[in-house]
C-alpha cells in the first residue's frame, strides 16, 4: 500500500489515479456474483481517497494550528515585555503584550512542529505575529525570532538559532499588522522553544509594539 503524506500525518489509503464514472442512482445495488464495471469501481476508490485527503486538509487548516494569545505567552527575564491593555472606543480592554519602543524586549512560547511534509515537497514552519501600534505614520518594526528545536533526549538549554525580519507598521492607529517569519523545514513532532524579540534599539519605531497574538503554523 502506498503512503501519501498530508502534512501532519501520512494517509495509508492508496491514492487512486483514475476518476471513473458514477453509477446512476437506482442501479447501485449489484446482484450476487455481478462484477461492477471498472469505471464505477474507479469512481468509488478515487473519491474515497479524495474525501479523506480533503478532510485532513480541512482539519489541518482550521483545527490544528497552534494559536497563542497573550495570556499564553511567558514573560521572563530582564528583557521581557509587559502585559498591558488597549482601551477601545467602547471602553473595552483589549489584552496585549507590550514591547517597548527604543528597547529590545521579548516574549517566549513553546509550540510543536506541525508540518514538514517530507514525503513530498517540504513545508517550512512559520511564526506569524499579529501586532499594532499607536502610530498614524508608517514606521518599520524589527523582529527577531530565536528558536531551538528540542527532540527526545535533547537539552532544553541548547543554543538557539535566529531569524530577523523588518515589517512596516500600519498608518492607522492600532491597525492590524501580520508579520510572518519562515523557519527552516523542521522535524515534525519536535518541540519549538521560541523567543520573539522586538529589536527596538535598531528600528525606527516611535511607539510601543502591541502583540495581539502569535501563531505557529
Amino acid at each position: 500500500m502506498s503512503t501519501h503524506s498530508k502534512g501532519l500525518l501520512d494517509l495509508h489509503n492508496t491514492e487512486w489515479e483514475t476518476q471513473g464514472t458514477e453509477r446512476a442512482q437506482g442501479t447501485r445495488n449489484w446482484a450476487a456474483a455481478e462484477e461492477p464495471p471498472a469505471e464505477n469501481f474507479d469512481f468509488h476508490f478515487y473519491w474515497t481517497f479524495k474525501d479523506v485527503e480533503n478532510l485532513v486538509s480541512a482539519i489541518e487548516a482550521q483545527l490544528l494550528p497552534q494559536r497563542f494569545g497573550p495570556e499564553a505567552i511567558n514573560l521572563v527575564g530582564p528583557d521581557s515585555g509587559s502585559f498591558d491593555a488597549l482601551i477601545a472606543a467602547d471602553s473595552r480592554r483589549i489584552p496585549v503584550i507590550k514591547l517597548a519602543a527604543g528597547a529590545d524586549e521579548e516574549c517566549q512560547l513553546v509550540a510543536k512542529v506541525l508540518k514538514d511534509n517530507s514525503v513530498t515537497s517540504p513545508v517550512a514552519t512559520q511564526v506569524a505575529i499579529e501586532w499594532s501600534s499607536a502610530a498614524v505614520v508608517a514606521k518599520t518594526a524589527g523582529f527577531a525570532v530565536k528558536y531551538q528545536v528540542v527532540g527526545e533526549g535533547d537539552a532544553f538549554t541548547g543554543t538557539a538559532s535566529s531569524i530577523v525580519k523588518n515589517s512596516s507598521d500600519s498608518a492607522v492607529a492600532h491597525g492590524r499588522v501580520r508579520t510572518v517569519i519562515d523557519l527552516p523545514v523542521l522535524a515534525q513532532g519536535k518541540l519549538l522553544e521560541i523567543t520573539v524579540v522586538h529589536t527596538g534599539t535598531t528600528d525606527d519605531m516611535e511607539n510601543d509594539v502591541c502583540v495581539h497574538m502569535i501563531e505557529v503554523i
